[in-house]
């Protein structure tokens, strides 16, 4: 459709919306509006637009605490405003431990790891979670670089008590290092699931650095059994600079820095190649599967060009 463009004071350049789009996203005076240049075009798009899923439920009968945190996480990230949790017994098993938590207890663990959510009414059989603070757009970059940030500590955490041979600070690693993470990581994905405008890569992007957390975690449990050899640190200080260019490229990409990244991936794999027939085997299956999800995020940039 045709747009006179009109003058506005000495300078400036205005052409109006249209009408139909303007209701239809309910655009009023005082928004903001994202204009981007590509080529010879602008695209102009509602940078407020937010899905709104208002409810969801969640049945808790018969379910251990895993499957509970699977379908719990679910609802959160889905983006619902309340999620009402029901269950019948005021205990719940956890499989990994062989034994019964305090059904309350947990869901407060859970819920506590929900960014902008809070219990705001319970009975004896029923919970109900609710949005607390609006959720904004803006915050997803700043919560994808703590995520960044918290693996880049993981990485010197684990090399630190790797060379000083610190089990208690391995262990420490093991079960507690990776928790900011998935908090990071199921805000973002929430933020994807209820905005309009990120690109679709970066639920990609997202789960691939949840995953390299939990890898990183089992690599601190592996080396909780064991001594790292020299040939493990050598590893785990060749990925640390695959994953160091792989932040790089993705907040400042260029054919340079890509040029690196493929050839420190080069020498990582050669690296694995020598590991020793051992138990230092469990540790490299972990790091090359890294090797592979900072491809994966790698390639999820260059489709967001």
């Amino acid at each position: 459709m045709g747009r006179k463009v009109a003058l506005i004071g000495p300078s400036t350049l205005m052409v109006s919306l249209p009408s139909r789009w303007v209701k239809e996203h309910q655009i009023k005076k005082g928004d903001e509006l994202e204009v981007v240049e590509k080529e010879q075009s602008l695209v102009i798009s509602n940078k407020s637009v937010v899905r709104v899923i208002e409810k969801t439920a969640v049945h808790l009968d018969n379910f251990n605490t895993s499957l509970a945190w699977y379908y719990l996480t679910a609802a959160y990230r889905s983006g619902a405003e309340e999620i009402s949790i029901h269950f019948s017994k005021d205990v719940i098993e956890d499989a990994t431990q062989g034994k019964t938590l305090n059904m309350f207890d947990f869901l407060k663990s859970v819920v506590d790891s929900f960014i902008g959510m809070e219990i705001v009414r319970n009975t004896n059989t029923q919970y109900f979670v609710r949005e607390i603070s609006s959720l904004k757009e803006s915050e997803f970059n700043i919560m994808q670089r703590r995520i960044f940030f918290s693996i880049t500590n993981m990485f010197d955490d684990i090399l630190s008590a790797s060379n000083k041979n610190d089990q208690k600070a391995l262990q420490h690693i093991f079960e507690h290092s990776d928790t900011n993470i998935n908090k990071f990581a199921d805000y973002c994905i929430r933020i994807i699931s209820k905005t309009t405008n990120l690109h679709q890569t970066l639920y990609t992007v997202i789960i691939q650095l949840e995953e390299m957390g939990d890898a990183l975690k089992y690599i601190a449990a592996n080396l909780t059994k064991q001594k790292a050899t020299k040939e493990i640190v050598e590893v785990l200080l060749a990925l640390k600079t695959v994953f160091a260019l792989v932040e790089k490229f993705y907040y400042s990409p260029s054919k340079e820095v890509l040029m690196e990244f493929e050839e420190q991936r080069r020498f990582l794999r050669k690296k694995l190649f020598s590991l020793p027939k051992s138990s230092d085997q469990a540790v490299g299956m972990l790091v090359s599967k890294m090797a592979n999800q900072s491809l994966s995020i790698v390639n999820a940039k260059l489709l967001q060009a």
